[in-house]
């Protein structure tokens, strides 16, 4: 049996840590040892968590910028370096749901969400980088959402912005690999989430499962956070969705898909009477980059000539 999970001597910065979710990442790092940046944009919310941390024997700070800009995550991380002397977690949890139909989304609708959800994560992350960096060790948790892997309707902008996020860990995952740098998503759906305060058009079309009635504490998002940003878990680039104290990987692949014989054979009418073998899922290859995906393409193609 394993030990418990510690971050003593940890310095973790959670974004939108002032309720919800965050909230709870905040605690319970801070519970395990780790000293936190409490982010979040509402200036009494992320003092309470700071106070509430603080009540338990932890040691937090709070931070009211506002990470969705450059200026503001980098003041996130100067807090982390000025008040603790390091960052080693950066929880990107801050995030905005503004739903509509997409003919209907105004441009304000758009852009902040996408800030809100996507950039904040560069912003906080990217000057955290260099940091993790040197010290040849680190972990990035961003908060992406089903809608964004999977899609549903009126949340074009969030689903955008949240899918952008699991590029951005495929993207910095490869990054950090050699720098003891790991960095994963979470898909979590919890009470608290925005779409309480910010209801999706036609919600009704979504019916209440009863048993996952009990099973919506943030905390039980927590529990999954708390392992894939802590030394015990060394996956990388990866997503997981977690609902209802369910957790389980989620995963883009490519079908083993459709070899032209030439590349004459490369024609619209070619692909169209082949293609059941291009979306054919058997043998379906999940690489860990795009590389493993081009080795898998290159082998394929020089069998061809035997």
């Amino acid at each position: 049996m394993t030990g418990e999970i510690s971050y003593m001597g940890q310095v973790a910065i959670v974004t939108g840590a002032g309720r919800g979710i965050g909230r709870s990442h905040a605690l319970e790092l801070a519970r395990r040892g780790a000293r936190v940046v409490v982010n979040d944009l509402i200036a009494g919310n992320a003092s309470a968590v700071v106070a509430e941390i603080a009540s338990r024997g932890g040691e937090a700070v709070a931070s009211f910028d506002d990470v969705s800009t450059p200026s503001g995550g980098a003041s996130a991380v100067a807090a982390a370096i000025e008040r603790f002397g390091t960052v080693d977690v950066v929880i990107n949890n801050a995030g905005m749901l503004r739903p509509g139909y997409f003919e209907d989304l105004k441009l304000a609708q758009i852009r902040s969400v996408i800030d809100a959800n996507l950039m904040s994560a560069i912003w906080v992350t990217q000057p955290a980088w260099s940091v993790l960096k040197k010290k040849g060790y680190g972990r990035v948790i961003v908060t992406s959402s089903g809608s964004g892997m999977f899609g549903h309707h009126g949340v074009a902008n969030y689903a955008a912005a949240k899918a952008g996020l699991y590029g951005l860990v495929k993207a910095l995952a490869y990054e950090g690999r050699e720098h003891g740098i790991t960095v994963n998503a979470v898909m979590p759906m919890a009470r608290g989430m925005q779409a309480e305060g910010n209801p999706i058009p036609d919600r009704h079309k979504f019916p209440l499962i009863p048993a996952l009635a009990d099973r919506t504490e943030p905390e039980l998002v927590t529990a999954l956070v708390t392992y894939l940003a802590s030394r015990a878990c060394e996956m990388n680039g990866q997503a997981f969705s977690t609902i209802g104290a369910r957790y389980a990987l989620a995963f883009m692949g490519i079908a083993e898909g459709w070899v032209a014989p030439t590349v004459d054979d490369a024609t619209p009418e070619g692909i169209h009477a082949h293609f059941d073998n291009v979306i054919a899922r058997d043998g379906a290859l999940v690489p860990r980059d795009l590389f493993e995906e081009l080795a898998a393409v290159n082998e394929a193609v020089a069998a061809l000539s035997g």
